[in-house]
């Protein structure tokens, strides 16, 4: 009955120069907010002073990779602080935050037919106008004629039962059947007439995250780096990476994913840098033992700029892995390097940014995957088999989105698709639009406002749209 993305913590407000808790409707517009790890953003604002903090704004845009904010940056109610802390002005409450609009649009009823009802609903019309046609005839000719009251009722019994009154319980038993059987299946039926509606769906809109995935990534492969072997072997680098993610203080999906396929030990780092996507890696930091040194774990694009110029036992080691990560990523993946720094760096100085170490040594590449639902492939051959098309809207990278759609099938291998992301829509007018909308498979980079004009756009031009995912969606 109610769509709630905000629960009811308690928030930290600065009030007379005091940090005061205090309960979310008590919020007012310019009070200054205080959140760390853990917390729920309450109201829209804008972040102000020092701080910096990554924010999951998946209920928002259905997407799990988090978003790094500071100062100047907006906030929106609904999200929740992963890393970090900062302090935001708030600057839009109650019914005008992102969330209860979103929470207004959602419970927002909207009455649909579905085609069996509309064949129902224009039967009894005509019926009925027949029923008022011959009654009206009665009424007229027991006037002219005289006829007696008891003849007129007669009459007036057998006009009335052509009108189809069991039609309308039949048409509820039979909803009412279907939806416990679907009930069965681990399904709940909110709205009766949906039951037939899944019969006319002729294109399903699909979702990535959280849909054809399960919202977790899986360390597909670590790649030893050619030149280093003399300094660490594949079985150490693995153990080394495990002892790494073990180790971090604010574990992400891409650690857990590490956690689950390598082994390691739990170890206490001298220092730490929070990953967030304003830096582009995170590093730990060892006095001695065996991880003495720095290690970096980060884009690919970032630490190739600081590796070390030693000897290599092939030439142009940074073409080579640029090179090893394109193949990569083109397949899908999402590529990491992971570096060395023999010496311990210094990340104590918290009040400034973290400065990534120079003359690193590339270990290694760690490539990961989404995890695919289980038996999503035969689903969707399901669905295929029963005429129905796929459509796969995400707001991730469409280079990645097609490349899971081959992944599940929905895209043979050597088949060339048509692929439009969301820059690319929004700059096309209607007719252009409709057109693109009609003609294309895979869309990336589309915002949740956009998921929904893709949708009216496809039911406009006369499909019967299902649209499934989660979160926003």
């Amino acid at each position: 009955d109610k769509i709630a993305l905000l629960t009811r913590p308690r928030v930290t407000a600065i009030r007379d120069g005091h940090e005061k808790q205090i309960d979310p409707g008590e919020v007012v517009l310019g009070d200054l907010l205080v959140v760390g790890v853990g917390d729920q953003i309450v109201v829209d604002g804008t972040v102000i002073g020092d701080g910096r903090m990554n924010v999951d704004e998946s209920l928002l845009t259905g997407e799990a990779d988090l978003i790094t904010k500071q100062d100047g940056d907006p906030v929106y109610s609904g999200s929740f602080c992963v890393a970090g802390s900062a302090r935001y002005i708030a600057e839009k409450v109650g019914l005008s935050s992102v969330v209860n609009k979103l929470a207004v649009s959602a419970r927002t009823y909207h009455r649909r037919y579905t085609p069996l009802q509309k064949e129902v609903n224009l039967i009894i019309r005509v019926l009925l106008g027949v029923v008022v046609f011959f009654l009206t005839l009665n009424i007229i000719t027991t006037i002219l004629q005289k006829s007696t009251i008891i003849e007129s009722i007669r009459a007036a019994s057998v006009l009335f039962g052509l009108t189809p009154s069991s039609l309308f319980l039949m048409i509820v038993v039979a909803y009412a059947w279907g939806a416990v059987r679907i009930a069965g299946k681990g399904a709940l039926v909110q709205q009766a007439n949906s039951v037939e509606s899944l019969c006319n769906v002729t294109v399903l809109c699909l979702d990535k995250t959280g849909t054809l995935t399960t919202n977790r990534i899986q360390l597909d492969r670590v790649l030893p780096i050619m030149g280093i072997a003399e300094r660490i072997d594949d079985p150490d680098l693995e153990a080394i990476l495990g002892t790494y993610a073990r180790a971090l203080t604010s574990p992400t999906r891409t650690s857990d994913a590490i956690v689950d396929a390598l082994p390691g030990d739990h170890s206490e780092p001298a220092g730490e840098v929070l990953f967030s996507s304003r830096l582009g890696w995170s590093a730990l930091s060892y006095a001695g033992g065996q991880m003495k040194g720095t290690w970096v774990l980060g884009a690919p694009e970032i630490l190739l700029e600081n590796l070390t110029e030693g000897d290599w036992t092939v030439e142009h080691p940074a073409q080579a892995i640029e090179s090893c990560i394109a193949d990569h990523t083109s397949h899908g993946m999402r590529v990491l390097l992971f570096a060395h720094l023999p010496e311990p760096a210094d990340f104590s100085r918290e009040e400034e940014m973290p400065e990534l170490p120079a003359d690193l040594l590339p270990l290694g590449l760690l490539c990961f995957r989404d995890e695919l639902r289980p038996s999503v492939q035969d689903t969707l051959d399901k669905f295929a088999g029963m005429g129905i098309e796929i459509k796969v809207i995400s707001g991730d990278n469409p280079r990645t989105v097609t490349s899971l759609a081959r992944q599940v099938g929905l895209i043979a291998p050597e088949e060339e698709v048509r692929v439009i992301s969301g820059p690319q829509l929004e700059g096309l007018e209607e007719a252009a639009f409709s057109k693109a909308v009609s003609e294309n498979r895979i869309f990336g980079r589309i915002t949740p406002d956009l998921k929904r004009r893709l949708v009216k756009s496809l039911r406009e031009q006369g499909h019967y749209v299902a649209m499934t995912g989660d979160g926003v969606n």
